[in-house]
């Protein structure tokens, strides 16, 4: 059996201020004017087809939608143009409960997101189909402290499985308060690999450790930055959550290209 326990800190993320405006983005989003040709911007009224509908109807269940992003990259001194596109599909759209599926054309792997309520939601659930998969399910209603972890976590692969949990309570030791992340995970090999499997790990785990310390906190800080730094904008001079969720999803869509 392999054992990990790693913890990194983080800015603290204002999750109160998170389930308050996915309710009013997931409505600004339905309210869009999406079809086969793509969503018509609010700014110029063209369509855009880097959103479009390619299956059922919107914005109910069974609706799909095809998302196209585009970006560069320097690679060897030249510039490299890059495509991605990517299915969303709606599969539940209830008070009780809003997912989405959505898998990137061309390859193996489906992550569904669901929410719970669809409104301040309190339980959020990721779920992830291919050659690895994951349950994630996160308490949004305790973080960030808790009796018990907020969020618990599971990993299947052909060679190994993993089980582990989240816990998140509030560092006081600095000048403003912070995050404390504590993450505690057990692996183990699976048929043939797992003796493999556990040897390894005697050889390799101070290396596998510093790479998770290395990588693990910058991550986390990433995340909860851009995250702090969308819901900030959303909510500056706007009247209201509604019309701050308003003001950025139609933002987002007069940005997508016109072809």
């Amino acid at each position: 059996m392999i054992h990990l326990h790693e913890t990194a800190t983080t800015d603290a993320l204002d999750v109160e201020a998170l389930r308050t405006a996915i309710g009013p983005l997931l409505e600004a989003l339905r309210a869009q004017d999406v079809t086969a040709e793509g969503v018509r911007a609010p700014g110029d009224g063209r369509r855009r087809r880097a959103l479009r509908l390619i299956a059922g109807t919107h914005p109910l269940p069974g609706a799909t939608y095809r998302v196209t992003e585009s970006w560069t990259s320097e690679e060897d001194g030249e510039t490299v143009n890059h495509v991605a596109e990517t299915d969303v599909d709606v599969v539940d759209d209830r008070p009780e409960a809003v997912s989405l599926r959505a898998k990137r054309v061309d390859e193996e792997t489906t992550v569904a997101v669901t929410l719970e309520p669809a409104v301040e939601p309190t339980t959020c659930t990721i779920d992830v189909f291919g050659p690895i998969e994951a349950n994630v399910v996160i308490d949004l209603e305790h973080l960030p402290s808790s009796r018990e972890p907020q969020a618990d976590v599971s990993l299947l692969h052909r060679f190994f499985a993993a089980e582990g949990t989240v816990a998140v309570a509030v560092d006081a030791t600095g000048p403003a308060a912070r995050w404390r992340w504590t993450i505690r995970a057990e692996a183990r090999g699976r048929s043939y690999v797992r003796p493999v499997a556990s040897v390894a790990w005697l050889f390799a785990r101070k290396r596998v450790k510093a790479e998770i310390d290395r990588s693990l906190a910058p991550a986390l800080a990433d995340a909860v930055d851009a995250l702090n730094a969308l819901l900030a904008a959303q909510t500056e001079g706007a009247p209201s959550v509604e019309a701050g969720a308003r003001r950025t999803v139609d933002a987002w869509v007069d940005q997508l290209p016109v072809s």
